[in-house]
């Protein structure tokens, strides 16, 4: 029962301690919820540009892969796109499902705490995405 009353006493003495009476801002400041500075449309970036990524990996390697290796590294544009293939099909499925995770994290997270700051989740799906981005040799 002590602790019930010590909360408003405890409030009221900080109003008395202002420069004045000021329990209404006090009040309001108490109230007032804080806004995300980090909304759906910067998620909406991210899964933008990872769903253009994809969609340069997919034409990357139906361009990298429809061909012989010969023929490839016989054709000017194709000896400097799909030089090291193998190796950039691995880059690639390491990067992708990394980025999937970021994103699906931070939509998660600006969806269930709408007052907390989301910034640190957005770049860490930024980053993600870059990588999975720089992965690709088509989109250097």
């Amino acid at each position: 029962m002590k602790r019930i009353f010590l909360v408003p006493a405890l409030f009221l003495a900080l109003a008395a301690c202002t420069n004045g009476p000021n329990l209404g801002a006090l009040i309001n400041v108490a109230t007032t919820t804080v806004a995300n500075p980090v909304d759906a449309v910067d998620i909406y970036r991210v899964k933008n540009v990872y769903a253009a990524s994809l969609q340069g990996a997919v034409d990357w390697r139906s361009y990298c892969w429809s061909k012989p290796y010969a023929a490839l590294m016989a054709d000017p544009v194709g000896k400097i796109v799909c030089k090291g293939r193998r190796s950039t099909v691995r880059a690639i499925q390491m990067a992708q499902p990394k980025a999937a995770s970021a994103i699906a994290s931070a939509q998660n997270f600006v969806a269930n705490n709408p007052t907390l700051n989301a910034a640190s989740v957005i770049s860490a799906a930024w980053s993600a995405v870059t990588a999975f981005q720089a992965a690709i040799p088509a989109s250097r």
